[in-house]
């Protein structure tokens, strides 16, 4: 029980990241400037978009 609660957790919190990462991207033109530090989230996330 308490994985399966755990794993939804997590799930939400994934896409509550992933949503606010989009809205950072759509609303700042200057985040490929941030991409250059080569984060693997920012690399991930790019790899989604595309």
């Amino acid at each position: 029980m308490f994985t399966d609660c755990g794993r939804l957790l997590t799930s939400l919190v994934l896409s509550a990241l992933s949503l606010l990462l989009a809205i950072v991207a759509t609303s700042m033109p200057q985040f490929e400037i941030t991409s250059d530090l080569d984060h693997p989230i920012q690399h991930l996330f790019s790899v989604f978009v595309n």
